[in-house]
C-alpha cells in the first residue's frame, strides 16, 4: 500500500493538471465533471434517490416481466402502505373515493329496499279488500308500485336495517338484520359512503367538532349516532320519533363498554363485535298505524270458495256414482254374468261375481269411466243362459248355413237341413254344456244324456274362504246339499262299460310365500270336504283331494282358499 502511494505521488509529480486530467479521462471515459457528479451522487442519498426516482418503475416492471419479480411479493408491501395511509390519513383516501361511494351507497341502499319491497309484494299479491282495490288503483294511476303503497299505509315509521361502523377506518363491524349475506358487501359500501361525507362535511364547513347526525336519501333517510370510536348508522322509512334517537344513543354507549379495547385496537377482525348485534338489534323498530277491524271479507271469500269447492266435489262424486250404477246395471243385464257384489273402495269401484268366457261385457268407456277407475274381480264359469248356450252350441258344432238351433228347457233343437256328414259329427258329441237333449233335423232320434246336467252342475260348484275360516257360510250350506244330491244322481246312473265316476276335490293354494305350509294347508282344506261329502254318504273310494296352485295355467281363474270339483270316469277295479 506504501509503495502504491508513493508511485502515485511520483505520477502526480511528473505530470501537469491538465495531463492527470487527459490520463482520467483516457483511463475512465469520464471527464473531471462526470467524475465529480458520480462522487456526489454516491456521497448524497437524496440526489441519488432523485436519479433513480424514474428508472425504478421501469426496472420493477421488467423484474415482473422477467419473473424475477411476482405480484405476490408486491401486495404485502401495497396493502401495508394503503393502510398505513388510512390511519394515518384517511380524510385524503375519502375524497378520492367519494365521486365512487356516493353512487355505489344509493344503489345498494336502492337494491335493499327493492328486495323488501318485492317481499311484502309477493305477500299482499292475493289479499283481497275493498281497501286493497283501491290501493292498487292508487298505484296504478300514481305511479308507484303497489308494496310502496301498502307500507306508506301500514307503518308510521320502520328500522329497516342498522349498521356499525368504525369511526377512524370507515369500516363495517356489524349489521342487524343479516339474513341476506349476499348484502354484506353493499353494507361495506355504505360504511365507507358514510366516512366519506363525514369526513367532506367536517372539511367543507371547517367545524372538526361537529358530527353529522342525519342524511335524507328520498323516501328514506340515514340517522348516525356517534361515539368515540365507532357510529351507529340505521336506515329510516317514514317519520321516526325521539325515541329512536335515545335508543341509538344507549346502544352505541353499550358497544364502547362491551368492546372498548376491541374498538381502540381495532386491526380488521370483525368477530369480537358479534357480540354487539342484539344491541343493534334493539334499534330495529316499527310501528303500525292504527286500523279499524271491518267485516272479514277475506274469510268470507274462502269460506265461499270453499263451499264452492266442496259442492263441486260433491257434484263430481254423485257424477261418478251415478256413471258406474249404470255401468253395473249394464253388466247385471248382460247375459252369462252374475254379480255377487259391488261398491267403492277408495278412488276405485269394484265389481264381484262369475261371468262366463263366452259374455260380453259393456266397456267403462261407453259410461264416461276410465278402465283404470273400475277393477272387475270376475270368476269365469260355465253359464246356463239361453243365449249363452246357443252361442256355445253354435261354436262348438260349427252349423252349417241351412241350420238354425233353437234352445227350451235343457234340449237343443237343431232346425233346418244338413248333410249326413255333419249329422254325424253331432251325434258323436257326448258333452254339451247345459244341453241334456240334442233334437236333431228329419225325425233323427232325441239324444238323452241327463247325467252330463248332473255332471256340469257338480262341476260349476266352487267354495271360496275368506283367510281363517274354515267352515260353510248359511249361503254355501245351500250349495253344498245340492252338490250331495247332484252326486248322489251321479252314483245312480248306469256305468259305462268297465268305467265308475269320481269326484277329484281340488283345494286352490298359491306359491307365494311358503309354498310347503301353503299346500299342506289347502291339502287339509281338500280333505275337510271329503270328510264332509263321506258324512252326507257319499262313498269315500269315489272322493280324490288334489292341490292345484293359482299359477299354474290349467288351474282356471280361481283365487286362494277356494275348492272346486271334477267328474272324471276311471276304469273299475275288478281285483
Amino acid at each position: 500500500m506504501t509503495a502504491l502511494s508513493q508511485s502515485n505521488k511520483s505520477i502526480t509529480k511528473a505530470l501537469s493538471p491538465a495531463q492527470l486530467r487527459e490520463l482520467r479521462q483516457i483511463l475512465t471515459g469520464y471527464d473531471a465533471h462526470d467524475l465529480d457528479r458520480l462522487n456526489k451522487l454516491i456521497q448524497d442519498p437524496e440526489t441519488f434517490s432523485d436519479e433513480i426516482r424514474q428508472l425504478l418503475p421501469l426496472s420493477i416492471r421488467k423484474m415482473v416481466q422477467k419473473g424475477d419479480l411476482s405480484l405476490d411479493d408486491l401486495q404485502p408491501l401495497l396493502e401495508e402502505a394503503l393502510k398505513n395511509s388510512i390511519q394515518n390519513n384517511p380524510k385524503t383516501l375519502a375524497d378520492i373515493l367519494f365521486p365512487i361511494m356516493m353512487p355505489a351507497i344509493r344503489k345498494a341502499v336502492s337494491e335493499d329496499i327493492k328486495q323488501m319491497l318485492d317481499k311484502v309484494n309477493s305477500t299482499l299479491e292475493n289479499s283481497f279488500s275493498p281497501k286493497r282495490i283501491g290501493w292498487r288503483l292508487k298505484s296504478i294511476f300514481s305511479g308507484k308500485s303497489y308494496a310502496e303503497i301498502v307500507l306508506s299505509h301500514a307503518y308510521i315509521y320502520q328500522v329497516k336495517q342498522v349498521f356499525l361502523i368504525h369511526k377512524n377506518t370507515g369500516l363495517l363491524l356489524a349489521k342487524v338484520p343479516d339474513e341476506h349475506e349476499e348484502d354484506v358487501a353493499d353494507a361495506d359500501l355504505v360504511s365507507s359512503m358514510l366516512s366519506a361525507i363525514k369526513d367532506f362535511v367536517q372539511d367543507s364547513f371547517q367545524q372538526e367538532d361537529s358530527e353529522l347526525d342525519a342524511i335524507n336519501m328520498g323516501d328514506f333517510n340515514i340517522w348516525l349516532e356517534q361515539g368515540p370510536h365507532a357510529i351507529i348508522a340505521a336506515i329510516v322509512a317514514g317519520n321516526a320519533p325521539v325515541s329512536l334517537r335515545d335508543k341509538m344513543k344507549e346502544s352505541i354507549e353499550g358497544i364502547h363498554i362491551n368492546s372498548a379495547y376491541e374498538l381502540e385496537h381495532f386491526e380488521g377482525d370483525t368477530t369480537p363485535f358479534e357480540i354487539n348485534k342484539s344491541l343493534l338489534q334493539n334499534c330495529v323498530q316499527q310501528e303500525e298505524k292504527p286500523h279499524k277491524k271491518g267485516k272479514p271479507v277475506a274469510l268470507i271469500l274462502i269460506g265461499l270458495l270453499l263451499i264452492g269447492a266442496l259442492g263441486y266435489c260433491g257434484y263430481q262424486y254423485w257424477q261418478s256414482h251415478s256413471r258406474f250404477n249404470k255401468f253395473l246395471k249394464a253388466c247385471q243385464n248382460t247375459a252369462g254374468v252374475f254379480i255377487s257384489d259391488a261398491g267403492r273402495s277408495g278412488n276405485v269401484f269394484y265389481i264381484k261375481g262369475m261371468a262366463d268366457p263366452l259374455s260380453v261385457l259393456p266397456s267403462p268407456d261407453n259410461y264416461a269411466l276410465h278402465k283404470n277407475d273400475v277393477r272387475l274381480n270376475l270368476i269365469p264359469f260355465v253359464s246356463l243362459d239361453r243365449k249363452i248356450v246357443l252361442e256355445r252350441a253354435k261354436m262348438l258344432l260349427k252349423p252349417p248355413a241351412t241350420v238354425q238351433f233353437d234352445y227350451s228347457g235343457d234340449t237343443l233343437y237343431v232346425k233346418g237341413t244338413a248333410d249326413e256328414g255333419w249329422l254325424e259329427k253331432v251325434k258323436a258329441v257326448t258333452y254339451l254344456p247345459g244341453i241334456n237333449h240334442l233334437a236333431l233335423p228329419e225325425k233323427a232320434p232325441v239324444r238323452k244324456r241327463p247325467e252330463m246336467r248332473k255332471i256340469l252342475a257338480i262341476e260349476s260348484q266352487a267354495y271360496s274362504f275368506a283367510y281363517g275360516i274354515d267352515q260353510l257360510d248359511s249361503t254355501q250350506q245351500l250349495s253344498f246339499k245340492k252338490l250331495i244330491l247332484d252326486t248322489k244322481e251321479i252314483l245312480n246312473f248306469k256305468s259305462r262299460g268297465d268305467s265308475v265316476p269320481v269326484i277329484v276335490v281340488r283345494s286352490y293354494t298359491s306359491r307365494k310365500g311358503n309354498m310347503a305350509a301353503n299346500q299342506r294347508i289347502a291339502h287339509t282344506r281338500a280333505m275337510r270336504f271329503i270328510r264332509w261329502m263321506q258324512e252326507a254318504g257319499i262313498p269315500m273310494e269315489m272322493l280324490v283331494p288334489k292341490v292345484r296352485f293359482i299359477e299354474d295355467q290349467d288351474s282356471g281363474n280361481y283365487s286362494v282358499r277356494t275348492v272346486s270339483f271334477k267328474v272324471k270316469y276311471v276304469k273299475r277295479d275288478l281285483q
